[in-house]
């Protein structure tokens, strides 16, 4: 997952422990945790980042900061892709 713009607010520390997006969806935690939980992996746009004033450790573990290099990598390699 490449966050962008305001989505890389949602794996901020602490931001997503008491937010929902839908009422019969779960908590957007549990949807962060179990997605981590499978080996996914979470990438924030490090300009999206800094122009909030952002540095990688206000993010939860395992989210990266780094540049379009490495999705372009995967999807060069055959990768399919999710956009909205």
């Amino acid at each position: 997952m490449f966050l962008v713009s305001g989505g890389v607010d949602l794996v901020r520390r602490g931001a997503a422990d008491h937010m929902q997006l839908n009422p019969t969806d779960p908590p957007l935690k549990e949807l962060v945790d179990n997605f981590m939980a499978k080996r996914g992996t979470v990438w924030v746009c490090p300009p999206c980042a800094e122009y909030r004033g952002y540095e990688p450790a206000c993010f939860i573990d395992g989210v990266e900061v780094v540049g379009s290099g490495p999705i372009h990598e995967k999807l060069q390699a055959g990768a399919a892709s999710l956009c909205f």
